[in-house]
């Protein structure tokens, strides 16, 4: 592990922390600490994820923030539980990752996890679906507090992803909505990602 500029020293000392894990070249919010295993212009720490959380004291973190990033890791488990412990009271765990339906998904064989709307339920109380989920993995001081999922497609293919933005607004507006999709519609029009928020209590 390199901590480039003696972060881990200081964090206790620092009014607003937040962390951006597998940040690679680009730094989607410019103010995170940025850790990934592979050097690059936008890593302040270099490293192993979770490695480099073990690193952190207990609720210490104000916000942790990921982006196609989980579902390359082997031990993504130990990584949820390792941000959830590092998080303060109220702290903010948000991770996007691609939906299972996502047809790249299986081009990449990097990736590791397959993620879906329940996924975070077995790491986090939820009130926001009505089914229950098993408790061997929920940490009780998580709560999920949204689950998003994400359509899309790229240039230059502007109207297939006009229509994918409306599936997006349609399967979004209720939970309902959400879980008829994932039952019956993920092979018919594809998801291209999802993103959890979780608090801690």
């Amino acid at each position: 592990m390199i901590d480039k500029y003696n972060i881990l020293d200081s964090i206790s000392e620092m009014k607003s922390v937040v962390l951006e894990l597998g940040v690679g070249n680009r730094k989607r919010i410019s103010s995170a600490i940025g850790i990934d295993i592979l050097d690059g212009e936008c890593v302040d720490i270099v490293g192993d994820v979770a490695e480099v959380l073990k690193e952190i004291k207990d609720n210490s973190i104000d916000q942790v923030y990921s982006f196609h990033f989980l579902e390359h890791v082997d031990n993504h488990i130990e990584v949820v539980n390792e941000i959830i412990r590092v998080l303060k009271k109220n702290g903010l765990m948000d991770i996007v990752v691609p939906h299972f339906s996502n047809p790249f998904y299986y081009s990449d064989p990097t990736h590791k996890s397959k993620f879906g709307l329940f996924s975070f339920c077995y790491f986090a109380k939820s009130k926001i679906f009505s089914r229950t989920f098993p408790k061997y993995c929920q940490h009780p001081n998580a709560l999920l507090v949204d689950v998003k999922l994400g359509f899309k497609s790229y240039r230059p293919y502007y109207f297939r992803h006009a229509f994918k933005k409306l599936l997006e607004i349609f399967f979004n507006s209720t939970r309902y909505f959400q879980e008829l999709y994932e039952e019956n519609f993920t092979w018919i029009f594809p998801c291209y990602e999802i993103r959890y928020k979780v608090k801690k209590k």
